[in-house]
């Protein structure tokens, strides 16, 4: 593909951008720095593509980033969103895809990734690897970072989430006297299917640490409510 159809498409996926998005990329970025002020800067990049046979309609799913141009800054911090684009013969639809845990908030930055295709009885979907951190200048937390695996079906034009595991957390908390208690929380997430080889069931074995010490040991399973369209 030539640079300049790459910026073309570039183009028209940005002029779907919602304002009300980059206004508030326009602050957080502003907050990182003085000197940020007004460096903001957008791009998109698609996650995959899917076509219906019927009407040939066209999805994609993407991510719309913003990152700064402030040199101490450019392609080191940056944030994501999710969102389905759905071309239709007659229209153009625009649809945000939640991602959950902590990626909604602009105080912590969300890098999101597509995990893999998954056959659910009688519906398609995906799982995006959603990254979490409050790791950029001027946060005023304590260190918290978190890799979360969120699961879709596609539903009309859009995605519905129907599964959100915690893969890994991190983060450092003061114990009130002056030191501080780090926490780690890791989960090695397993997947069952059944005879035809559609996801049934997921299961998170998780242990949670602090300074070095299992506090915590569980199992966690989910399986596939075809009633309610989700994992119980």
């Amino acid at each position: 593909m030539s640079p300049e159809l790459k910026e073309k498409i570039q183009e028209i996926l940005l002029k779907l951008l919602p304002p009300t998005d980059r206004q508030r990329w326009d602050r957080m970025v502003g907050q990182w720095n003085t000197s940020a002020r007004g460096t903001a800067h957008f791009s998109a990049r698609v996650l995959h593509a899917r076509v219906e046979e019927e009407e040939n309609p066209y999805h994609l799913l993407l991510t719309f980033r913003c990152s700064s141009t402030y040199s101490d800054y450019k392609d080191k911090y940056y944030d994501e969103r999710a969102a389905i684009v759905s071309v239709e013969p007659d229209r153009v639809a625009f649809f945000t895809v939640p991602v959950g845990g902590n990626a909604e908030d602009t105080a912590r930055l969300a890098h999101i990734e597509l995990d893999q295709m998954i056959q659910l009885p009688g519906v398609t979907g995906l799982s995006l690897r959603v990254y979490c951190s409050n790791d950029h200048p001027g946060a005023a937390l304590a260190r918290h970072k978190e890799e979360r695996l969120v699961y879709y079906i596609f539903e009309d034009a859009g995605l519905r989430g129907v599964a959100n595991i915690l893969r890994r957390s991190e983060s450092d908390e003061p114990d009130g006297n002056g030191a501080k208690v780090t926490t780690i929380y890791e989960a090695m997430i397993e997947q069952t299917k059944d005879s035809s080889g559609n996801l049934s069931g997921l299961t998170s074995r998780y242990t949670v640490r602090q300074n070095g010490r299992t506090v915590e040991s569980e199992v966690l399973k989910y399986s596939w409510n075809a009633e309610k369209g989700s994992f119980q």
